[in-house]
């Protein structure tokens, strides 16, 4: 049986990251075959919900696939991947408190 959930839910795409931390899983950038993804959606395990944050704090990361994302503690750590035409070596963390 497959679950109810809720909210707008991502586009289909390859190449993006998805991380769990505590009651949520965020999924970052990623490729659909025409263009790259800067945004990171949320779902709420608990709700069962997708989130769209609507505003982010610091610089956001460009658009990007194929790239690494790590969880520590309640820190979302990405590094690099591809924009679509340049590789990418850059360093962000997501505070996701």
């Amino acid at each position: 049986m497959k679950p109810d959930v809720y909210g707008q839910k991502p586009s289909p795409r390859a190449c993006h990251s998805l991380n769990k931390i505590n009651k949520k899983l965020y999924l970052f950038g990623g490729y659909d075959g025409q263009r790259c993804y800067e945004e990171m959606i949320i779902l709420d395990l608990e709700k069962m919900q997708w989130i769209h944050p609507e505003s982010v704090k610091g610089i956001k990361p460009i658009s990007r696939n194929a790239h690494t994302m790590t969880s520590y503690q309640t820190k979302l750590i990405l590094f690099g991947g591809h924009s679509g035409t340049t590789h990418l070596y850059d360093l962000h963390i997501f505070e996701t408190e």
